[in-house]
């Protein structure tokens, strides 16, 4: 067998809230064969690691996972032992491990870790192990081992410091190791306080220098770093199919008006409060860790999109907030998630690492997202479109939070008390109320607020202060010629109706549509978007991303227009042009006064430098 791939989580996960390492495996032909049926092979490895004698694996007997190798067991299962009693006769309390298939002899295996660098090596030496054990050969574990206790003292840390981190984490503060040099962060933001085991003792850093520490000295450490100071920083996650982005900003602006300093991760970069300091799509655990880092911020605002979760977890520990948008068909049949349950269990884990006294937010007329809520621990806050939403009436019962819309009143209620918040249509990004997925990322965001314990007239303020210029890349209206462009990041077909729901709330005399989907998506998903384009609009040009994502060219613009026709849309109205700004010039020449042309985009900015190279004056619509 042979590790043919590992993934590091170094925090909550979707296999365990415990710091994992997922292993691939190829089995090269042994996935059927138990121990039993291997010479010798039971019979050696009890020898070589009588540590697994201490392992019951799920029989309430002693050395229960001997029983199990004289049953027969299989090879995967064996290395996850392996490398959890290693990792003990290292003096380290790790438990938790499991093997599953993948299909044939593909199989993972994912176990807990202290340190990545020895977490990694322990599974290394298990597969070399059970080869050795398999081939019949020599391995020397005695030296191998001690290799291993060699690597670990180059990354463990200190009696000291380890004392500290265990009465940190007695009190909820939150750790993040810095680096490979002994240097570890308690809290986040401006309250954060590093200990190094070498250095000097200064303003931002303090060194750990009790030898044999004992825990009343850690404590009184901890006291003298904090000194009754607050330890961490408002925190809040934002997770969905749609929305994440329109509602993560608009946090964002909500905290800065009540006076927050915040840091934020979105699709388009790392910001201090307005102030873009990397950019690019950041919403993963290690863009959230530079603002975890960051010693200018006391608020934290994370996008926490679904490919950083299952590549590398959460980078946080627990947050004050977590907030579920929605949880629609999108990105299935990639990365083992197949199916809409599949993806509600990995939308679930922000909801999951919430504290017990914050709030997870829900969509009470999202489907898939009242079904993970049992999965919280946390107190809830549930937002809905209709005042007698189900879900949101018993939280109300409950004497829980309910955000809701009330005719054309957005209204904040506790238990059996309420208040109107404001109306409806000064929601600066609803178009007057016509965006009701808006009003949607509206009601998330306040509830968001409301969960940080935010005063209600910063979050009006917030919610009818921020508008369209603020919110680049979605439902951006232009303008020029009685024509009217808007741009949009809609990229599944649930973005698309909410997006097209809105303009049919709008007067135009032709709809021009340029679609293009990520290459990413299943056939029948990038099929559904052309068939739900194919029912809305009147002219249709489809292109494609420069990021094909895995297709050759003109593969998605194929499936895209398979769709399209399947409506009985006309052909002589649908039009290919694979590149994305001359797709938008075609549509600009072939649109008329009054005809909308939407763009549904990769990149926005060489459409608007098309837009405002125009001989034209063009007037930027903010839409408030």
């Amino acid at each position: 067998m042979k590790i043919i791939g590992s993934q590091v989580f170094q925090g909550k996960n979707i296999y365990s809230h415990k710091k994992c390492i997922r292993l691939n495996l190829d089995l090269e032909g042994y996935s059927e064969i138990p121990t039993k049926d291997i010479k010798d092979f039971n019979k050696t490895l009890k020898h070589m690691l009588p540590e697994l004698s201490k392992h019951r694996c799920g029989i309430d007997e002693d050395q229960g996972f001997y029983k199990r190798l004289e049953e027969g067991t299989y090879l995967a299962h064996v290395s996850e032992h392996i490398i959890i009693a290693l990792h003990n006769m290292l003096g380290l309390d790790v438990k938790y491990g499991k093997a599953r298939e993948l299909s044939g002899d593909r199989y993972y295996v994912i176990y807990q870790y202290e340190y990545a660098k020895t977490g990694l090596e322990a599974g290394r030496l298990a597969i070399d192990l059970i080869n050795s054990l398999i081939a019949g050969e020599s391995l020397n574990i005695d030296l191998r081992f001690n290799l291993l206790k060699q690597l670990l003292k180059t990354e463990q840390l200190g009696e000291s410091t380890l004392a500290i981190c265990e009465e940190a984490k007695k009190r909820g503060i939150p750790i993040l190791r810095l680096g490979e040099d002994r240097m570890v962060q308690l809290g986040y933001g401006k309250y954060a306080k590093r200990i190094r085991e070498t250095l000097n003792q200064d303003i931002k850093e303090t060194t750990a220098t009790y030898p044999g520490s004992k825990r009343n000295l850690a404590a009184q450490m901890i006291d003298q770093l904090f000194n009754d100071r607050p330890t961490s920083i408002p925190l809040v996650a934002i997770t969905g199919t749609n929305g994440k982005t329109t509602t993560t900003r608009l946090i964002a602006h909500i905290l800065s008006i009540a006076g927050y300093t915040v840091g934020m991760t979105t699709t388009d970069g790392i910001y201090i409060n307005k102030r873009c300091i990397f950019k690019g799509d950041t919403t993963g655990p290690q863009s959230a860790l530079a603002i975890l880092k960051n010693k200018d911020i006391d608020a934290a605002v994370l996008e926490t999109a679904r490919g950083g979760i299952i590549r590398e977890g959460l980078a946080y520990d627990l947050a004050d907030v977590g907030v579920i948008t929605n949880i629609t068909e999108d990105h299935l049949g990639i990365d083992e998630v197949h199916t809409l349950d599949d993806l509600a269990k990995v939308k679930a884990l922000v909801g999951e690492a919430v504290k017990k006294d914050g709030f997870t937010v829900i969509n009470g007329d999202d489907k898939m997202s009242l079904t993970i809520m049992t999965r919280f621990k946390s107190q809830l806050i549930i937002f809905s479109l209709h005042k007698d939403n189900k879900a949101l009436q018993t939280n109300l019962k409950n004497g829980g939070y309910g955000i809701y819309r009330d005719q054309d009143k957005l209204v904040v209620q506790k238990g059996s008390s309420s208040v109107v918040l404001m109306d409806i249509k000064d929601i600066g990004i609803s178009m007057k109320g016509i965006l009701i997925y808006n009003v949607q990322n509206a009601m998330a965001s306040c509830a968001a607020a409301i969960g940080l314990g935010i005063d209600l007239a910063a979050i009006k303020l917030g919610l009818s202060s921020f508008n369209h210029e603020q919110n680049p890349g979605r439902f951006n209206m232009y303008f020029a010629n009685n024509k009217r462009v808007i741009l949009d990041y809609g990229h599944n077909k649930d973005g698309y109706s909410s997006v097209l729901e809105g303009l049919k709330r709008m007067k135009y005399k032709r709809l021009f549509g340029v679609i293009g989907v990520p290459g990413d998506r299943i056939d029948k998903d990038i099929i559904d978007v052309g068939k739900c384009a194919g029912e809305n609009f009147d002219y249709i040009i489809i292109k494609e991303d420069i990021d094909k994502r895995g297709r050759i060219k003109g593969e998605v613009a194929d499936l895209l227009e398979r769709g399209v026709l399947a409506t009985n849309f006309p052909k002589q109205n649908v039009l290919k042009i694979l590149e994305e700004t001359e797709a938008f010039k075609a549509a600009l020449e072939r649109a008329e006064p009054e005809d909308i042309i939407i763009v549904f985009f990769e990149k926005s900015e060489p459409l608007i430098d098309i837009i405002e190279s125009m001989s034209d004056k063009i007037e930027a619509l903010s839409a408030k």
